[in-house]
């Protein structure tokens, strides 16, 4: 069984049938080890005489240990190297007492392996813990807002400072700033949460958590992460991300909007199109050209206050779904800002742009699968209720097929969130792998609404069922923040195709 260079040694036969002679091999019950690794693992060797005598007992607690800690350290005569064990419990693998002769292993082929880093497909106790916290405030502090909140498309302010008091407003970011230390993780089971209950009011707050934080976050000087992102992450500012223009929307790079250096000022020049938040902002994070000759790199980001001159909203915007979102038209006039405003103090952020917009498509997982769980709930419940036929529709096998097909979908998503999730968190490059995300996400929670729809029938179209309001509110998934065709030219250029 090969596996990057290396050969695991196995057996099919019992561990209590290992003879002396053949003590070198580490054998299973039913199967050789994983011939699979970890993202990061690297083959480690060593030639030091030295033997391990390892117990069931202790397999099990180095095992349980393992679950804990990235890295597991043994000594090796005069040398420490950290090292892997097979996690046993994880591949089904039944260890009984061994030895093994060292660079006899390694002779016959039996490596042992450096973990780089540690991925677990259970969430943590912490994070399960968030995810009930914030999915009982979802329920109790957010549900009872939703119908006005569309009836009236307006968002309910109040919520930021609710969830800010809370550490969940932006709930990444470390104590230190105000926000609960959580992962990229519990940050899309927050996302996941809130659409769950409603998409709009969702959308103004993913903003707020990602858009207009991240740069700052990331990339702002420890001046400008005090004036800005500490009240944002409280939810006493609000704040908006400006990148989008009226012919620039999927290629990023073509904007016009220019920011020239005048002394120690720039002037801002030109018009933002679909921005989250608009009308509510205490700031806004706007992308401009400072170097227009130099395509896509010459971008820079600046923090421009509500109420600086040449700074306006000039319409909120009508949608057909997030009616509960504030969407607005921003522009700039000869808009005048401090070289202190430029976000790191750095001209040329395009990067700056990449890494916001990458983090936000992790989290658009997050928000697929919580309008999916809603719909797919909504259309459980349903057929369980609607009967046809003289029985329950829920008992007809094309339902039931419709209904195990949306709940694959939806814990796929689940899956390749949560690993691009604990991706990003070791700081590894994840593109590729945010754009599958955004890309299947998107896509299959589209799809499964349109589902539950099907199983509505009729009343599925009317207005008096939320579905219809999930339904609206899902056209825009494989649209915004990157739409479903960029994402497929993100995941070839990647692949280089």
């Amino acid at each position: 069984m090969q596996t990057k260079g290396g050969t695991f040694v196995g057996s099919e036969s019992r561990p209590e049938e290992q003879t002396p002679e053949r003590d070198h091999e580490c054998r299973s019950s039913k199967a050789d080890l994983p011939g699979h690794l970890l993202p990061g693992s690297r083959l480690v060797e060593s030639s030091l005489p030295v033997r391990l005598k390892v117990s069931r007992t202790v397999i099990r607690g180095v095992i349980k240990q393992l679950y804990r800690s990235a890295n597991l350290e043994i000594g090796f005569g005069n040398s420490t190297k950290p090292v892997f064990f097979w996690k046993a419990e994880f591949y089904k693998i039944k260890l009984s007492q061994c030895s093994v002769e060292w660079p006899q292993a390694v002779n016959l082929g039996l490596k042992l392996v450096e973990l780089g880093g540690r991925m677990d497909f259970d969430l943590t106790e912490e994070q399960r813990m968030f995810w009930q916290a914030i999915a009982d405030f979802c329920d109790h502090e957010i549900a009872p807002l939703v119908d006005e909140a569309e009836r009236k498309e307006e968002f309910p302010y109040p919520l930021f400072r609710k969830l800010g008091d809370l550490g969940f407003l932006c709930c990444r970011y470390p104590e230190e700033y105000g926000g609960a230390g959580a992962d990229k993780i519990c940050e899309c089971l927050y996302m996941e949460e809130t659409n769950r209950v409603c998409a709009g009011i969702a959308s103004s707050l993913i903003a707020q958590a990602t858009l207009a934080t991240s740069p700052i976050f990331d990339f702002g000087s420890e001046a400008q992460k005090q004036r800005y992102l500490v009240p944002a992450i409280k939810g006493e500012k609000v704040g908006c991300f400006a990148l989008t223009e009226p012919n620039a929307g999927s290629d990023a790079a073509s904007i016009t909007t220019r920011a020239i250096k005048d002394g120690d000022q720039y002037v801002i020049n030109g018009r933002k199109i679909f921005i989250t938040n608009g009308s509510m902002a205490d700031y806004c994070i706007v992308a401009a050209y400072t170097d227009p000759k130099q395509r896509g790199k010459g971008i820079s980001l600046f923090l421009v206050d509500r109420g600086t001159p040449g700074f306006e909203v000039t319409r909120k915007l009508e949608k057909a779904g997030l009616r509960a979102a504030d969407t607005t038209e921003v522009v700039f006039e000869d808009c005048r800002v401090h070289r202190d405003q430029l976000v790191g103090g750095v001209e040329g952020g395009f990067s700056q742009v990449v890494k916001t917009l990458v983090g936000g498509r992790i989290s658009y997982g997050g928000r697929s699968a919580g309008m999916a769980r809603a719909a797919f709930d909504l259309a459980r419940k349903y057929a369980a209720e609607r009967s046809q036929f003289g029985k329950p529709i829920g008992k007809f096998q094309v339902i039931q097929f419709r209904l195990a097909e949306m709940a694959m979908g939806i814990d796929i998503m689940h899956t390749i969130t949560w690993k691009t999730a604990w991706m990003y968190d070791q700081k590894r490059p994840c593109t590729k792998e945010a754009s599958y995300v955004k890309l299947y996400s998107s896509e299959t929670a589209q799809k499964i609404i349109l589902d539950a729809i099907q199983i509505f029938g009729g009343y599925g179209f009317m207005m008096e069922y939320p579905i219809q309001r999930i339904w609206r509110d899902s056209r825009v998934l494989s649209i915004s923040e990157g739409t479903s065709e960029i994402q497929h030219l993100i995941i070839a250029s990647e692949l280089q195709l």
